[in-house]
């Protein structure tokens, strides 16, 4: 979508005041779902412009300052007049927003968070879940013979979680195409488009960058369609 269209439309969202600072924007019509972005909710939400589109049918979708936690979570429903909110997520978390009593349910897509530092040493962040969650992984992010999130940075919920795989695609893959393109080219985190072939099963494949973003509208279509099933529920 283009950069001018892009910034008008966040300018027309409707926005509320939050008491610990800042604002929230609305998008869509429904329930309210919080979209949490990459790096602890520091990236800009005009990079997942596509998963916005495919959601926002279905769902009021809740943009708010970073960095999340569990009483921005309670601010922002009361800001809304909310009895809970939903959740989704992409990449680094804080834990604490799991904590949340005001949440109904959580999605979190390839959950990344801290390491705690235990007297045994180093290890995953254990998270007391107060809600409902499902963990939709990209395969590549967990392949052992790709890039993948170290196991030290995933976290381990106790409490109600469910976990679900959607193979073939990587961790940048669910960012808009300029976007999973230039995760891509930077060779950070695998995507849809650079598997590696096995030497002896190696044979020329037709496959372009128009397949690539087939690809990838796919998995953001699934991953829209599994969250809005699971946060509706």
């Amino acid at each position: 979508m283009n950069t001018l269209v892009v910034a008008a439309l966040t300018f027309f969202a409707p926005s509320l005041p939050l008491k610990s600072g800042g604002k929230v924007s609305l998008y869509g019509s429904g329930p309210p779902v919080v979209f949490s972005s990459g790096l602890f909710n520091s990236m800009p939400s005009w990079l997942y412009t596509e998963m916005f589109d495919n959601m926002k049918r279905n769902v009021t979708l809740v943009v708010a300052p970073p960095f999340l936690n569990d009483k921005r979570i309670d601010d922002i429903a009361d800001a809304l007049g909310a009895e809970s909110v939903g959740f989704f997520s992409h990449s680094s978390i804080n834990p604490s927003v799991l904590t949340s009593t005001r949440l109904s349910r959580a999605v979190l897509c390839d959950p990344i968070t801290l390491p705690e530092l235990t007297p045994a040493g180093m290890s995953s962040s254990v998270i007391q879940s107060s809600c409902p969650i499902l963990i939709l992984r990209a395969g590549k992010a967990y392949d052992d013979t790709e890039i993948s999130i170290p196991e030290i940075n995933s976290p381990v919920i106790e409490g109600d979680c469910t976990y679900s795989t959607i193979d073939g695609v990587g961790h940048p893959d669910i960012l808009d195409d300029k976007w999973a393109t230039m995760a891509e080219q930077t060779n950070l985190w695998p995507t849809v488009s650079n598997t590696k072939s096995p030497f002896h099963e190696w044979k020329l494949q037709p496959k372009g960058k128009d397949d690539q973003k087939l690809a990838r509208s796919k998995y953001r279509k699934q991953v829209a369609e599994r969250a809005i099933r699971f946060i509706l529920d």
